[in-house]
């Protein structure tokens, strides 16, 4: 009488019985099922080439979004899509649009490649986020080109993250809180828009930040740099009533 396996359910034929090759066929196709659930696995923890996903307002979340016309419809699904460790480029390009949405890059562990979040090549009105949040991600993260809506959170918030490359962001929007604020963090600032604002550009807690023909008025604030946080600069900065602060060991150079 035939037995089976304890963990795949493989069946085992007993020495009496007459050979079947449909028992083998069976149990091979039981292993493959069980080998692609792992390689699945596996890769969902890390990058195997590089990729690029599309974004546009009139896609679906249902696509796989790897090319213009089978785009995802909401950016927060393209990053979803990030494993922990980014070895590779992995790049979302963001049609014009209203996106509705607050970006958050969480907890990429690690790896030798780089997270691309790009929309337009210059400072825009027509690729609008709510705000952006890059937290406790060890590899260097491009956002490029993006301009932010929410009047109730700091336009970019960066914390405990290895470098941010801020291009071509606009943050206009009246608030109590930042254009943008790095906690523990380093990066650079690179020709944004920060207007209305706390602070246009704030640093805390020993980040560090290079703050590079930036622009904007109307701020409480135009550069902080607080708790031994440093702040470089070159080109035009964004001003504000106190144009400059630093305090508790921070440094604007």
């Amino acid at each position: 009488m035939s037995t089976n396996t304890p963990n795949f359910n493989l069946e085992k034929p007993s020495v009496e019985e007459f050979y079947d090759v449909g028992v083998p066929n069976s149990n091979m196709d039981k292993i493959d099922n069980v080998l692609k659930k792992l390689s699945d696995d596996v890769h969902g923890l890390s990058t195997i080439a590089d990729v690029t996903y599309y974004v546009n307002a009139n896609g679906k979340d249902t696509n796989n979004g790897l090319t213009t016309t089978t785009a995802f419809k909401s950016i927060v699904k393209a990053i979803s899509k990030i494993p922990q460790i980014v070895n590779h480029n992995v790049t979302i390009n963001i049609a014009e649009g209203n996106y509705n949405e607050t970006l958050n890059l969480y907890g990429i562990l690690g790896g030798s490649g780089t997270v691309n979040v790009l929309g337009s090549t210059t400072l825009t009105d027509t690729h609008i986020v709510s705000n952006i949040i890059v937290n406790r991600v060890q590899v260097p993260v491009v956002l490029r080109g993006l301009k932010f809506s929410s009047a109730n959170s700091h336009g970019l918030l960066v914390s405990y993250s290895t470098f941010v490359s801020a291009q071509y962001l606009k943050d206009v929007t009246p608030s109590t809180f930042d254009g943008i604020h790095f906690l523990a963090a380093s990066g650079r600032v690179y020709s944004c828009e920060l207007s209305n604002k706390a602070t246009a550009l704030h640093t805390e807690t020993c980040a560090n930040v290079y703050s590079e023909t930036n622009t904007g008025t109307g701020n409480s604030f135009g550069l902080v740099a607080y708790n031994s946080s440093k702040i470089g600069k070159a080109g035009t900065q964004p001003v504000g009533i106190t144009n400059e602060s630093k305090s508790s060991g921070g440094d604007i150079l």
